[in-house]
């Protein structure tokens, strides 16, 4: 995992430059008033990151860390459903649901707060620029809601 790694040489701050999270789509099909009213409260941010693992046994991992931020006035649980990273000329690769830190997939970030879930693709064909979509759920009025986010990434820094 990106947080264990102890010679990992891009900072975290390097890692997020040319990242940019589209706005998430709620995927939810009837939504309370106020729910829709306010939006999605828990999104990933732009000090969301991902790079690429090299020397990892010859296989061709990228390693994503996902900084969720919760703005609204309570708690929520974030878990990662699914992801897929499509690569510029290469075929897409799924999230390693296996890889999760926490394992479950899931934390609570506070209200006002931020969360990182940590997660490595399964092996991919190639290291190239494109995109990674991520559908994750979060608890918000005592509803659970279904998003999906899309991250373009320009360079692919080693991890």
């Amino acid at each position: 995992m990106l947080q264990s790694l102890s010679h990992a040489q891009a900072s975290r701050r390097s890692l997020a430059k040319g990242l940019a999270w589209t706005f998430p789509a709620v995927t939810i099909a009837a939504l309370a008033p106020s729910v829709a009213a306010s939006g999605v409260p828990v999104q990933p941010t732009t000090a969301s990151a991902v790079c690429k693992l090299t020397g990892n046994g010859g296989k061709k991992v990228y390693q994503f860390s996902f900084v969720f931020s919760n703005t609204s006035g309570t708690s929520s649980t974030v878990c990662i459903s699914s992801g897929t990273m499509s690569p510029s000329g290469c075929a897409s690769v799924s999230i390693n649901t296996s890889s999760y830190s926490p394992a479950s997939g899931c934390a609570t970030v506070t209200a006002g707060g931020t969360v990182t879930i940590t997660a490595d693709s399964m092996p991919a064909t190639c290291f190239a620029n494109g995109t990674a979509s991520l559908t994750y759920t979060s608890t918000y009025q005592g509803q659970t809601l279904s998003t999906t986010a899309t991250v373009s990434f320009p360079s692919l820094p080693p991890c």
